[in-house]
């Protein structure tokens, strides 16, 4: 259920890349 709450931090990490 972890990975739930990290999914939004790691598409967040993806935009800042952006």
């Amino acid at each position: 259920m972890r990975q739930i709450q990290l999914l939004p931090t790691i598409l967040e990490l993806t935009t800042t890349s952006q």
